[in-house]
């Protein structure tokens, strides 16, 4: 019985070596190095700093160089406006302790006529 179950357990264990050493590959010096590299997350970081290192350089030699812009409008109008503000009385306030209050009183405001005509109006600007 001992016998049995030695050569059962001889046996399982064999087997699973024997899968085991089916499914592994020989590699060379060089490959086992690529694969290190490849998945070595510190390098991939790395080269990625490397990457932003290299744009940023690139940003702050753009700086060097001059900046300029430049703007322009121009508006041409036939119609003419007006706006007419009526007149009337109006409120008056004393302050005390700097608080406004009403007086009773009353100032009067005439009526404003602002009447316009638009031509040519141009603007530019160069930075």
């Amino acid at each position: 019985m001992k016998f049995r179950v030695s050569a059962i357990i001889i046996g399982v264990a064999t087997a699973m070596c024997a899968d085991g050493a089916q499914a592994q590959e020989v590699l060379s010096m060089e490959q086992c190095r690529d694969m290190a590299l490849k998945n070595n997350k510190d390098m991939q970081a790395a080269h990625k700093q490397t990457i932003a290192a290299g744009f940023s350089k690139k940003s702050y030699k753009a700086l060097f160089f001059p900046d300029f812009s430049a703007s322009g409008t121009a508006l041409y109008s036939t119609s003419d406006g007006g706006l007419t503000i009526s007149g009337g009385n109006l409120p008056t306030f004393s302050v005390v302790d700097g608080v406004p209050t009403p007086t009773g009183g009353f100032a009067y405001m005439p009526d404003i006529n602002l009447n316009y005509e638009l031509g040519f109006i141009y603007t530019a600007g160069v930075q």
